[in-house]
């Protein structure tokens, strides 16, 4: 009844264990402390469950990388000084010219309490570390968490394409259900469509699910909005350059390629989409003398831009 003294739910806890951990939280006992290496990767955050592939060359990472692989296999993949995420080596290459390629997926964020250099290591950083996650929802702040999920999710797949779901396959996976938790499927979108290095960093270091839900409800705002303009744009802009660089008129009705004449600037009526084209004073038309031919122009269909 600890949360609910509080005012408090776990709208993720699926188990005993799961409520424990968070009744815990809510007062505020000590998180888990480990020690280990730390890998310096700047503005590269990567969230719970994401995947990605490093190269071993420099003598200290290859230090690290045989301690680490005598241990279990985690060490420290810091984005920013002082804040990181433990990642676990889930395959390894050894190559020819005596690099290593590795492939790590990360488990948990962690803020680091006190770094040093390991002496005889070239430069290799340790760290002491404390855990944390998101915290616990107050049970006002769940409905307006819930919808805030709901306009991600559907803002998300408005951008989202196959192509890009294909190549996220084999980093981040599919996207999780909903039993998993919503601090799970933030911190997916997180990785699935990554903003500005601001953005990222607040998401990462917040510890309330609603405001990560938040910056990425308007960060994909934004980004539909450039769509919608900027495909707009990109369509007139296109359509202008296609008929201004028209070469000759097939019926030989304007001007001959080098005649010092030419056309007119093209003038898009703002009532109607009919698109004028006037000819020099002196030439030739197929219709009346001197009067200017119109035609109707269908301007392009604009499809949102997809990821």
């Amino acid at each position: 009844n600890i949360l609910a003294v509080r005012g408090l739910k776990c709208p993720s806890c699926k188990t005993r264990n799961d409520l424990v951990n968070v009744a815990m939280s809510s007062v505020h006992l000590p998180h888990k402390s480990y020690t280990l290496p730390l890998f310096p990767l700047e503005d590269i955050w990567l969230f719970p469950r994401g995947t990605m592939g490093l190269m071993i060359f420099e003598p200290r990472y290859k230090l690290m990388f045989e301690r680490v692989m005598r241990a279990d296999g985690r060490f420290g993949l810091s984005a920013t000084r002082g804040w990181g995420i433990i990642v676990r080596i889930k395959s390894h290459e050894e190559l020819a010219d005596g690099r290593i390629q590795i492939t790590i997926k990360a488990e948990q964020r962690f803020k680091v309490d006190e770094q040093w250099v390991l002496p005889g290591s070239h430069g290799l950083d340790y760290a002491n570390i404390t855990l944390f996650t998101d915290g616990p929802v107050r049970v006002s702040e769940v409905k307006d968490m819930n919808e805030v999920s709901k306009a991600v999710r559907r803002s998300f797949f408005i951008l989202d394409s196959d192509l890009a779901a294909e190549r996220r396959a084999s980093t981040i996976g599919n996207l999780p259900p909903e039993s998993e938790g919503i601090e799970i499927f933030s911190h997916w979108v997180a990785m699935a469509y990554p903003t500005n290095a601001n953005a990222m960093r607040t998401m990462f270091l917040t510890t309330n699910t609603t405001e990560r839900l938040l910056i990425l409800r308007d960060e994909l705002d934004k980004a539909r909005i450039k769509a919608l303009t900027g495909g707009k744009e990109k369509a007139r802009s296109s359509h202008g350059k296609t008929r201004a660089r028209r070469g000759p008129d097939p019926e030989g009705d304007m001007h001959d390629e080098g005649d010092d004449g030419g056309y007119d600037d093209e003038k898009l009526s703002s009532k109607s989409s009919k698109r004028v084209r006037q000819p020099p004073k002196g030439s030739k038309t197929a219709g009346a003398e001197g009067k200017a031919r119109a035609e109707k122009v269908d301007l392009p269909e604009w499809h949102p831009r997809t990821l």
